[in-house]
């Protein structure tokens, strides 16, 4: 269970941060008009969604038990500590 945990967050982390890094492409560098933000939910988040998964899966594979439970609960601190943030930076 904490093998399919891990994948699972691993998998977020990496659709979260296509679907950021490719609006930031679309509409910082090429300045694409309105629907920029489409080309990343549509072409790099779940890109990076299928990338983190796969990587946390290789990841999961050459941890031992240990290092996973403390790997997993890194993972989801830092997932939480970047929600938090995100909701923060919203307020203001």
């Amino acid at each position: 269970m904490l093998k399919v945990f891990f994948c699972a967050l691993c998998a977020l982390v990496g659709g979260v941060a296509g679907l950021y890094g490719g609006i930031w492409v679309a509409c910082v560098w090429f300045d694409w008009g309105n629907l920029c933000g489409l080309f990343g939910f549509f072409i790099t988040g779940p890109i990076g969604f299928v990338i983190g998964g796969v990587m946390g899966w290789l990841v999961q594979r050459r941890l031992g038990p240990r290092m996973l439970a403390t790997g997993t609960l890194v993972l989801g601190l830092f997932v939480f500590l970047v929600f938090l943030l995100s909701i923060i930076s919203l307020g203001t």
